[in-house]
């Protein structure tokens, strides 16, 4: 931030000056403390620069709604939408949504790498943070026939792209738990970045751990009974609601029943058609 610039936000900061913008009268949650604290919310070129009581050239007066940062959905294909990914982060963002962190593994198994460019390019501009994860399973299995097959190899080339940030859903369990050397390079590929996997398998607890060994660590839930096991083995735990799977409602009634830590807990849709309902 220029130094210039810097001042003139902490004069709007500190009451000096009017801020650009300012949210009055709501209840501002604060993700740190869990608590509602009523006050303004001052911004100046999209920036909140202060919490507190302020004064602004524009005001909106918000009459007690609550203002919460931006929504993260943690898990999601695009392809699922039926819309253009460009498009559907448009209606999304108007509902509170600021980030997407996508799987484009529909996409790949149709056409490869051109499919993920596909996505790269359509959400370059997009009106908010669209972060993308590396299709893990082109074809999802041995047996599936599809249009491209994705190698540790082709992978390499998106190693250093600044929106990709790991490796995406890893269905594929029979490879993990295998020893695949296909899957192995995979994952071997992204052990050193900050690892986002996540994947759909559910059977035995054994098999949970051979998925603990590679390193796997976001998974999304299908079974109740298997979140806890999932938790407690320091595993992130995706709470699902979307077009082709519904756990939230399990889930939170779960948590709350137990008292549950709700840090390694977060929310994703997965699939989801944009003509449903949030």
């Amino acid at each position: 931030m220029e130094l210039e610039m810097y001042r003139r936000y902490s004069q709007m900061a500190r009451g000096i000056e009017k801020a650009e913008l300012v949210f009055k009268n709501g209840r501002v949650f604060s993700s740190g403390t869990g608590e509602f604290i009523d006050g303004n919310v001052a911004v100046a070129d999209g920036i909140v620069i202060g919490v507190g009581t302020y004064e602004g050239e524009t005001e909106i007066d918000l009459e007690g709604k609550v203002i919460c940062p931006g929504f993260i959905d943690s898990h999601l294909h695009l392809e699922s939408t039926l819309v253009t990914p460009g498009e559907l982060v448009r209606q999304a963002a108007q509902c509170g949504t600021t980030t997407f962190i996508v799987d484009p593994h529909e996409s790949a198994n149709v056409s490869g790498t051109d499919g993920i460019d596909y996505i790269l390019d359509q959400t370059e501009d997009a009106p908010a943070n669209v972060y993308v994860m590396m299709p893990s399973c082109v074809p999802a299995t041995h047996v599936d026939d599809n249009g491209c097959i994705l190698t540790a190899g082709k992978m390499k080339g998106y190693l250093e792209h600044p929106r990709i940030l790991g490796l995406g859903e890893v269905m594929d369990a029979p490879s993990v738990i295998n020893g695949s050397v296909a899957m192995h390079e995979k994952l071997q590929l992204f052990q050193d970045r900050v690892r986002m996997v996540m994947h759909r398998f559910w059977h035995l607890e054994i098999w949970l751990h051979m998925y603990l060994a590679e390193l796997i660590q976001i998974m999304s839930v299908w079974i109740m009974s298997m979140q806890w096991l999932r938790q407690e083995n320091g595993m992130q735990v995706l709470i699902r609601e979307g077009s082709a799977a519904r756990n939230l409602d399990a889930i939170v009634k779960g948590i709350v029943e137990h008292h549950t830590d709700t840090s390694s807990f977060c929310f994703c849709t997965d699939d989801k058609h944009i003509e449903e309902n949030p």
